[in-house]
């Protein structure tokens, strides 16, 4: 009787099988892909459907701890799922113009070419946008040489500054940003010196930029180059290939 008892305390002790290889690995890839702290630039998830995703990690660890048998376990498990799935369903996906309003910025009005060119050419679904050169806010150019009279940070916001414009340039091509497919390819040239090499890093401005606005569309082929000057001594000027719906 004794080894009975004893065994039965040993047992209850442990989790069960179904809840160690069923709910465990569930609440661990949660855990992870809650933690991840740049899910809503990777997937462009709306807070709504972030706040899915920890509810749904939360269910599985009440379910982990206080569920009792594996049928009662089952019947938490898809009502949670349900619950989430129609939250999810009835979410509503962020426009990138939303996603702009949210940050706090306007786009700039656009700018008119300063040569015999035009600012983008449709050919199919591509649009092949001119190369855009930074600026201010207040539409002065950012001018100078990275890593000699501006700083890489100073590069990086320069970079961003283009992004800005050309999706001015989409949204009067195209009518509204949430026609984007897909950002393609972006070409970006650095102003510096023969001795700099970190042209990567202040292209990420623009290439963080589309990210953040459109997910996992934004991400794109890209190419960074040094170029001993640029027009009017610009800092940095960027050109890029957008596939648009019909």
């Amino acid at each position: 009787m004794r080894s009975t008892n004893h065994l039965t305390e040993s047992s209850s002790a442990q989790a069960p099988r179904w809840k160690t290889f069923l709910i465990a690995p569930l609440v661990r890839i949660g855990a992870v892909f809650i933690k991840f702290k740049n899910i809503s630039v990777i997937l462009n998830l709306s807070a709504d459907r972030q706040a899915c995703f920890r509810i749904l990690r939360l269910g599985l660890r009440i379910l982990y701890y206080q569920a009792t048998n594996l049928k009662k376990a089952m019947k938490f498990l898809f009502l949670l799922l349900f619950l989430i799935l129609s939250t999810n369903l009835f979410a509503q996906e962020i426009s990138p113009e939303q996603k702009l309003n949210e940050l706090g910025l306007k786009l700039p009005e656009v700018t008119p070419p300063v040569a015999n060119y035009v600012d983008v050419v449709r050919s199919g679904n591509l649009l092949f946008l001119a190369g855009k050169g930074s600026r201010n806010e207040d539409g002065t150019r950012i001018t100078g040489k990275v890593g000699v009279d501006l700083t890489i940070e100073d590069g990086y916001e320069a970079a961003r500054s283009i992004a800005l414009q050309h999706l001015a340039v989409i949204k009067k091509e195209v009518g509204d940003l949430s026609n984007v497919i897909r950002i393609v390819k972006v070409f970006g040239m650095v102003n510096t010196s023969p001795e700099f090499t970190q042209h990567s890093q202040v292209i990420n401005g623009y290439s963080d930029f589309m990210v953040q606005i459109f997910g996992e569309k934004g991400r794109h082929a890209r190419s960074a180059v040094g170029m001993n000057s640029l027009p009017v001594n610009l800092a940095v000027e960027i050109e890029v290939i957008v596939e648009v719906k019909d």
